[in-house]
C-alpha cells in the first residue's frame, strides 16, 4: 500500500482530530514540484512527489507533511523547513515535523531519517517515504512514533492488519 492510500484510510477512520488536521483543496502541480525542487536544490522520491501531487503537504494532526509553492497556510513550504537540516546531511531534504520536537528528513537514496531538534540523535525510520508513513507511523511500527498507546488507537479503529 502506498502512503496515499494509507492516509485516505487514516482520514476515513476519523482517528485524527479534526481541528488538527488540515489538506490542501488540491494537489501540487507538476509544475509546483518541479520548482520547489529547483529552489531547494534536491529531488523528491517518487512516493513523496506521489503524495505532493495528492494533497500538496498537510497536517495530519500527529504529523506535519511540508508543500510546494501555493499552499494551505497552516501547512509550512519545503523552501522554508531545509534551515532545519542539520549540518552533516547537506543531501536530505526536511520533509515534515511532529509535535514531539522531531523532524524528518529524507536522504538522497530515498531513506526517512528522525531528526531529533534537542540533542540531535538520528536514527533511519523508514526505507522510504511510503514505508516511513505506512509502517512507521501509521503502521506495525508506529509504537516507535508515537508509543504504545498510539498504537493500540490505530488497533482500535481496524488501521492495523
Amino acid at each position: 500500500m502506498s502512503a496515499v492510500e494509507v492516509i485516505a484510510k487514516v482520514l476515513r477512520s476519523r482517528l485524527l482530530i479534526e481541528e488538527l488536521t488540515v489538506l490542501p483543496l488540491r494537489g501540487a502541480s507538476d509544475d509546483q514540484i518541479e520548482s520547489e525542487q529547483r529552489i531547494i536544490g534536491r529531488r523528491f522520491s517518487l512516493g513523496l512527489a506521489r503524495f505532493l501531487r495528492r494533497w500538496n503537504g498537510a497536517n495530519l494532526d500527529v504529523l506535519v507533511l511540508f508543500g510546494c509553492g501555493e499552499t494551505h497556510s497552516e501547512i509550512p513550504r519545503f523552501r522554508d523547513r531545509q534551515s532545519l537540516r542539520p549540518k552533516q546531511m547537506e543531501e536530505a531534504t526536511i520533509i515534515g515535523s511532529d509535535p514531539a520536537g522531531f523532524v524528518f528528513a529524507e536522504s538522497s537514496d530515498g531513506k526517512v531519517i528522525s531528526i531529533d531538534t534537542q540533542d540531535g540523535a538520528r536514527k533511519v525510520v523508514g526505507s522510504s517515504f511510503d514505508d516511513f508513513i505506512c509502517r512507521f507511523v501509521f503502521g506495525l511500527d508506529s509504537h516507535l512514533f508515537a508509543g504504545d498507546e498510539w498504537k493500540q488507537e490505530l488497533q482500535d479503529v481496524g488501521l492495523l492488519d
